[in-house]
């Protein structure tokens, strides 16, 4: 898609007059880019790489360093949310023994903490054998703080837990 340059803003080129001639659409294919340059028509050049880290958040067209190219607005990007990866039964423990919590530390902790025993062996039946464990899941939340663990390093051990090959 072609920009026309006005008064050194860009604005997407739909096959208006310029300088009072109507330019058939096709043009970009039959000009080379220094003709199109002279009427203020020009393809931009790609954007620069996002950096690790930050996102879009709305595109232009500017002239850089002489050059007409597209250029991106740029903020952090959010903080990846655990909710939106569900680990394994594997991944978790691997994920608590990579944080130095062991499986059988949680299972003592639990049998330790929970007085009810019904309410305690629900919670055991859940760590043994819960094959997909989801991040937002009530009984996920009680087990890392009987584990030990804050909201803060849950997340950076469930976000750690995540990438192990499940």
């Amino acid at each position: 898609m072609l920009y026309l340059e006005i008064d050194g803003s860009f604005t997407p080129w739909t096959g208006q007059a310029i300088a009072g001639i109507i330019h058939p659409r096709q043009i970009e294919a039959l000009w080379t880019p220094a003709e199109l340059s002279a009427i203020g028509l020009h393809a931009p050049a790609p954007s620069d790489p996002i950096p690790e880290g930050k996102i879009v958040t709305e595109t232009g067209v500017q002239r850089v360093g002489g050059v007409v190219k597209f250029v991106n607005e740029l903020e952090d990007a959010p903080a990846p949310n655990p909710a939106y990866f569900p680990l394994s039964d594997r991944q978790l423990r691997l994920g608590l023994i990579g944080a130095g919590v062991l499986p059988s530390t949680v299972r003592a902790t639990i049998e330790a903490a929970v007085s009810d025993p019904m309410e305690r062996e629900a919670m055991l039946t859940w760590f043994d054998y819960t094959r997909e464990i989801r991040w937002d899941h009530p009984v996920t939340q009680q087990l890392m703080a009987i584990a030990g663990f804050t909201p803060e390093t849950a997340a950076a051990m469930w976000m750690a837990a995540k990438d192990i090959e499940a």
